[in-house]
């Protein structure tokens, strides 16, 4: 599988060869669209569900909780039915016209990556409450939350992978993995 070889290429290369800084621009950008992905997921799962309230609230003679039930099945079969919506996402995502045009560039190399990442989005998207994936360590990282990549330090270069957490504000469920800025 050629995107498990980037990452062996990318562990392997402390020479700094051309070769190896480029394999590790592409993961980094693969990683940038994983974060696009994820957003994405997110607000259309938002619009589904402020659409279904906006539903439910206009639906007379209905308790809240009889209410309550319904949002609740609805979203159960969103999990459930999953194997057909991952499928179309992925479609979407890796299409020529997809707005991830970085993606695109990369899909013949990065798909199974790709393909692991809008899974991942999609199970995260429709838990409830939905799980949270942080790509904003912020300037000072908190070292609860995230670890240090090739070097220690405490101002964030760049986020190397997401910290992911139960829900926003929740407990981490795994730690995000930054490069600190190089001290002289």
């Amino acid at each position: 599988m050629r995107a498990c070889s980037v990452r062996v290429d990318l562990a392997n290369d402390e020479s700094g060869s051309e070769a190896g800084t480029d394999n590790y621009r592409k993961a980094i950008e693969a990683n940038m669209r994983f974060q696009d992905c994820q957003e994405k997921i997110n607000v259309l799962q938002k619009e589904k569900s402020d659409a279904l309230t906006r539903y439910c609230s206009h639906i007379r003679g209905l308790s809240d909780d009889e209410i309550e039930g319904f949002i609740k099945a609805v979203k159960d079969s969103i999990k459930t039915n999953a194997s057909k919506y991952i499928p179309l996402l992925r479609k979407k995502i890796t299409s020529e016209s997809s707005s991830c045009k970085t993606v695109v560039q990369h899909r013949d190399c990065c798909l199974a990556y790709i393909e692991i990442c809008v899974n991942l989005c999609y199970f995260v998207a429709v838990q409830d409450p939905p799980m949270v994936i942080d790509f904003e360590p912020g300037p000072i990282f908190d070292k609860q939350s995230w670890k240090e990549y090739t070097r220690s330090g405490t101002e964030v270069e760049y986020v190397v992978w997401p910290a992911l957490y139960l829900y926003k504000g929740g407990p981490i469920m795994s730690k995000g993995v930054v490069q600190p800025k190089e001290t002289n």
